[in-house]
């Protein structure tokens, strides 16, 4: 059985590049924070945008709808106007039916928005993070310190990075990242 195919409109070859960095930008932050990636946050970033996958597939062509060349938040904007529900939160529950644990579906569920996630707000900005480098970089979009990073600045602000730390983790990933 092919999941992917079905999803008109859809590209999960670069859903599963970002998948796939998405983990092991996980990896680069932890290095840049000092600390071990939990493996409840590599399964988050490895999943992270679940939903997004589970709507195309379910819907294909109410997916293929949807405009080529938005990204990030307006992306997720059009996919929540187009069904009611947002990538994220169809990813929550998704994650809650599998049974799989609170710190996995937590910052599944609030990675475009850490600070709704009370005491989980610095996982949910970890994946926030993992996610935006994940989708400059299946998009080659360079990461510097001077890059605009306001889609996350709440997160970096929650876990205290600079951009020189964000741009010093994209760097190592790309370096690391053999997906």
């Amino acid at each position: 059985l092919d999941l992917a195919e079905g999803t008109k409109g859809f590209h999960f070859a670069r859903f599963w590049q970002e998948a796939m960095f998405a983990a092991a930008a996980v990896r680069g932050l932890a290095t840049i924070m000092k600390t071990r990636p939990a493996s409840a946050l590599l399964t988050a970033a490895l999943m992270h945008d679940i939903g997004r996958f589970a709507m195309a597939h379910a819907a294909p062509a109410e997916y293929a709808r949807i405009d080529k060349t938005v990204a990030g938040a307006a992306l997720v904007r059009a996919e929540e106007e187009l069904f009611g529900l947002s990538p994220p939160e169809a990813a929550f529950l998704l994650a809650h039916r599998w049974d799989l644990p609170e710190e996995v579906f937590v910052p599944i569920r609030y990675h475009h928005s850490p600070h709704s996630a009370d005491s989980d707000a610095p996982k949910a900005s970890i994946i926030c993070i993992a996610g935006f480098l994940a989708e400059a970089y299946t998009d080659d979009r360079e990461i510097a310190a001077e890059s605009d990073l306001s889609e996350i600045q709440p997160a970096m602000d929650a876990l205290e990075l600079t951009p020189d730390q964000i741009a010093q983790a994209y760097r190592e990933t790309i370096l690391t990242y053999s997906g």
